[in-house]
């Protein structure tokens, strides 16, 4: 059962499945019940098997405060700016306002995502900054490329991968109304 926790957590970290932090979090919790079981029924000795059962007792524990504190350090969206579909249909480019940690500006990005329920699929292309505008222009060029217009009509190209939606680099903006 653990090899099969595990080697579903991999899976999940290379699909960047969009609620994936939330799968890998339950799979984690559900590889610790499975080690916890196992060994309260494997070990020989009464004492060690509360040993085993406390242990996995705390880790069960610190799972649920993963949990509930990792959705307090990711980003907080706000509203979608733009949807744009590719050509095929298959992948929506999609331009969002949120806030970072501290909620104080407004920033903007750009994702790919995928729509197909809790296996959805999304993927940062594009990373404003706080004091930043939002794109000008947020579009595909051909089914497995994308193009943004920002700041003072600069413009960021990438390909991605149609399966993993993985671009071929992540542009993170460095300063307001400068290209680079």
């Amino acid at each position: 059962m653990c090899v099969v926790s595990a080697v579903a957590w991999a899976v999940v970290a290379w699909l960047n499945l969009r609620y994936g932090t939330r799968i890998t979090i339950a799979l984690l919790a559900v590889m610790i019940a499975t080690a916890t079981a196992t060994a309260w029924l494997a070990l020989p000795r009464r004492w060690v098997r509360m040993v085993a059962v406390c242990l996995g007792g705390l880790l069960l524990a610190g799972t649920a405060v993963l949990a509930w504190w990792t959705p307090m350090f990711e980003r907080h969206v706000n509203a979608v700016v733009s949807r744009t579909p590719a050509p095929n249909g298959a992948t929506l480019l999609v331009v969002r306002q949120g806030y970072g940690f501290a909620q104080i500006d407004p920033s903007y990005d750009a994702v790919l995502q995928t729509d197909r329920g809790p296996l959805s699929q999304q993927t940062l292309v594009w990373e404003g900054l706080e004091e930043g505008d939002a794109p000008r222009v947020a579009r595909f060029v051909g089914t497995h490329e994308i193009e943004i217009v920002y700041a003072a009509g600069c413009t960021y190209r990438s390909a991605f991968d149609a399966k993993t939606l993985r671009p071929d680099r992540v542009y993170r903006q460095r300063a307001v109304n400068r290209c680079g």
